[in-house]
């Protein structure tokens, strides 16, 4: 029987990594805030961009929304994620997050649940605003609510009957 050979084969970066000079790790956490601080005012511009368009063409208050594409919904929602970064904290992507997943449930079955997505509108309002200033606890309640509302709404038998008598 022969023996277990072992080799340690160091890749370049663990290489380079150990090499004097660099940058070190509080430096690169400085830059890279600097560079996220940098990128703050044109993502909260956008956010707020695709945050107005979403309730003027999908809120409360929309006109003519049955004649739009669901699916945009889902495409603000998403430039919402992408844009959160200039509010750390807030929990405004998780919330975008939970209205594409609902969008996602409600589109595969036909639905259109207009109340269910003003909430989800009206929670990223009050996450743009408030969002910072809440203690972890009070956005892990409003999230939690609107995960409660994802869950019931799409499914819910009632809704599905009375979607299908509408559109008879």
């Amino acid at each position: 029987m022969s023996a277990v050979k072992r080799h340690k084969v160091q890749s370049r970066l663990a290489a380079k990594a150990f090499e004097p000079g660099g940058v070190s790790i509080e430096e690169a956490m400085k830059r890279a805030d600097l560079a996220v601080d940098q990128l703050r005012p044109p993502c909260l511009a956008d956010l707020d961009v695709a945050l107005a368009d979403l309730d003027t063409r999908f809120g409360r208050s929309a006109n003519g929304r049955d004649g739009e594409d669901v699916r945009d919904v889902y495409l603000l929602s998403s430039r919402i994620i992408d844009t959160s970064i200039g509010l750390p904290g807030s929990g405004i992507e998780r919330a975008a997050r939970a209205l594409c997943e609902f969008i996602d449930v409600a589109d595969d079955k036909g639905l259109r649940e207009w109340e269910s997505v003003h909430v989800h509108i009206d929670t990223l309002k009050l996450l743009r605003v408030a969002g910072v200033a809440m203690s972890k606890e009070q956005r892990d309640s409003v999230l939690e609510g609107l995960a409660k509302v994802a869950r019931k709404r799409p499914g819910d038998t009632d809704v599905v009957t009375a979607h299908n008598s509408a559109t008879r």
